[in-house]
């Protein structure tokens, strides 16, 4: 118990830096994450994550490179005469994404 207490009050501090950095911040991508996270569905936490993993230092030019880099995937479905796509998967791409 005394372990996750500790974890649980670090967790606390890094959300407070995480605030702290966001309030009055003139960098741009620190202003996109205050922008997604006024969107509906997702939080602060979700919103530093797209930025700082997507968007703050790729550079994107389609909304496949945005798919392929998230590891969304095509599913094709390929019977002989007929191929259809059948729309996107989630597709593990190794290694575990930091939550």
């Amino acid at each position: 118990m005394v372990r996750l207490r500790l974890v649980e009050e670090q967790i606390r501090g890094l959300k407070a830096e995480r605030l702290k950095r966001l309030e009055g911040s003139e960098r741009p991508e620190l202003k996109q994450v205050l922008a997604l996270a006024r969107l509906r569905g997702l939080g602060c936490g979700s919103a530093w994550i797209l930025v700082m993993e997507f968007f703050g230092w790729r550079g994107f030019h389609n909304r496949r490179e945005v798919g392929a880099a998230a590891g969304l995937v095509g599913t094709p479905y390929d019977s002989g005469e007929s191929r259809v796509s059948r729309g996107s998967a989630k597709r593990a791409t190794g290694g575990c994404a930091p939550r």
